[in-house]
């Protein structure tokens, strides 16, 4: 299985996060050698706009598509890319939807607005819809990086050294697993690969060993281990840059540790489509990474 990134998909609203995110999505582009397109949607958002939204009622759409043209030309300046710009009317979460499988999109760049509380339960983000139903992969710029001052974008400014791909041992994960590969090719990375358990016990599908409970469960962190080696494609085994851990504790919790202690740039992980009251009333790892993590995140979408 190749994961090769032909095209990215820039989502932009104007608001304070369009320049990091266009930023990103940059240097996403330099790296894997391709193109990017600058999306908008015209419509009315799910969370206010800036002040100087261009998308207000009453203003005719020829209007609002020549204004939107001119400022996504004046935010990608002359950054050193191929882009080209795509404008489109209606729900955002569905536009890039429907565009993404119409086009041969590899990756969606967003930024995340690091809602909380009461307006997430109500409304959520873009990003968090988009994470459960897009068919792409969605690298989210986190919300801190438009808290910075902006400056023109240089590419010694974008470096991602170290991946870190939260993994669940089923077939399905052999996606991330080619999606880091395709990551460290591009930007010569390093790649962690973790797998989370609560306990290590009942993860092991192996005799149960005897002894003294400490060296039980390691024993079976250790199984656990050799399974995520073994899942490894060899292209990634014959990498002397990788390293493979087991960690213990509450997933989402124990993977924004690790990223925290060992410099993670991107976390990788996967997302399992979601329906009905599932997607307010049932929290999952995922979501809380993008809500917490201390760097981005890309969800990569199981197989439906």
């Amino acid at each position: 299985m190749n994961f090769k990134v032909k095209s990215i998909l820039c989502a932009v609203d104007f608001s304070k996060f369009s320049q990091p995110v266009l930023d990103y999505a940059t240097g996403l582009a330099q790296g894997f050698e391709t193109n990017v397109t600058v999306f908008h949607a015209l419509n009315s958002p799910r969370i206010p706009l800036p002040d100087d939204a261009i998308c207000a009622p009453n203003t005719d759409e020829a209007e609002q598509i020549e204004k939107t043209h001119l400022r996504i030309a004046h935010l990608v300046g002359n950054r050193p890319i191929n882009w080209r710009t795509v404008i489109r009317s209606g729900d955002p979460v569905e536009a890039i939807e429907v565009y993404v499988r119409d086009q041969d999109i590899g990756i969606v760049v967003a930024a995340s607005y690091g809602l909380s509380g009461w307006k997430r339960f109500l409304g959520g983000t873009i990003v968090e819809a988009l994470a459960r139903t897009l068919s792409r992969p969605l690298l989210v710029v986190r919300a801190s990086r438009a808290s910075k001052p902006h400056k023109d974008y240089s590419a010694d400014d974008f470096s991602i050294q170290n991946i870190l791909v939260a993994c669940d041992l089923s077939a399905v994960a052999d996606q991330l697993y080619h999606c880091a590969a395709a990551f460290a090719r591009g930007f010569d990375t390093s790649l962690h690969f973790a797998h989370t358990v609560e306990t290590p016990v009942g993860e092991d599908r192996g005799a149960p060993a005897a002894g003294p409970y400490p060296e039980v469960q390691q024993a079976l962190k250790d199984r656990l281990h050799e399974r995520l080696i073994n899942r490894l494609p060899e292209s990634i085994r014959r990498n002397s840059r990788f390293k493979a851990v087991v960690l213990q504790g509450n997933p989402a919790d124990s993977l924004m540790d690790y990223a925290a202690v060992n410099a993670i740039d991107l976390i990788i992980v996967g997302v399992r489509p979601r329906h009905g009251l599932q997607k307010l009333l049932i929290g999952s790892t995922t979501e809380t990474l993008l809500r917490h993590a201390p760097c981005e995140v890309l969800t990569v979408p199981h197989a439906r």
